[in-house]
């Protein structure tokens, strides 16, 4: 799935900007601001279904070549991950490895990995 452009609007504050509480945590507004990018499928290159890139230039047999793909969740207990699943996916599968790493920095640490087989299904 590739965009020809994409346009939203942020919010802008001063950087004196005016708050809504005595404890100055809720800036107020003072516009909003639009942004529009174009071209995207030509200034970005496709992302796989984990939502990173893979260069060309990969190198498979490094070392460091595991640490570097996948998404991660550090020191989190409810950990969330997204995926963009497309359509054109139906009929497709998708395994997803899962390794949860506990107490990962002084003492014991448990490690429990686990596997999931995902067959993508049409809605209609």
């Amino acid at each position: 799935m590739a965009f020809d452009s994409i346009t939203f609007t942020v919010p802008m504050y001063s950087f004196l900007s005016w708050f809504s509480d005595g404890e100055f945590n809720n800036p107020i507004p003072i516009g909003n601001f639009t942004f529009t990018l174009t071209d995207i499928a030509q200034i970005q290159p496709p992302l796989n279904i984990a939502g990173y890139q893979i260069s060309p230039n990969m190198c498979w047999d490094c070392p460091y070549a595991e640490t570097v793909l996948g998404t991660y969740s550090k020191n989190n207990y409810h950990p969330r991950q997204q995926f963009f699943f497309d359509n054109e996916m139906a009929g497709d599968t998708a395994l997803v490895f899962i390794k949860t790493t506990f107490n990962s920095d002084v003492g014991l640490s448990v490690e429990l990995e686990h596997e999931f087989k995902i067959i993508f299904e049409d809605e209609n």
